[in-house]
């Protein structure tokens, strides 16, 4: 499937991307959302499907180089937040 380039991408709920599996999460709602299968990911990216399959599952650690293409193929890119710290006594999120 292929997305429009002037469409925005849909909002995804922020999650505080403190670690791999988050991301993955993330990754793999935001490619949902836009309609596209792995595949179709795979094809605007350059990065293979089964690398696209781990990220999403968040079992290893990839190179920024391959987040961003993934992100810049299902329309969103690496931004910097500051960390939000969480009320007294709540539990850390990870």
């Amino acid at each position: 499937m292929e997305r429009s380039e002037t469409a925005a991408p849909p909002a995804i709920p922020y999650l505080g991307m403190r670690s791999p599996q988050r991301i993955g999460r993330a990754l793999s709602g935001a490619r949902a959302a836009a309609g596209l299968q792995q595949a179709d990911v795979a094809a605007a990216s350059g990065i293979s499907r089964e690398t696209i399959s781990v990220l999403e599952g968040g079992t290893r650690n990839v190179r920024v180089s391959t987040l961003a293409a993934v992100l810049k193929a299902v329309g969103y890119e690496i931004a910097f937040l500051p960390i939000s710290r969480p009320a007294a006594g709540a539990a850390p999120d990870g």
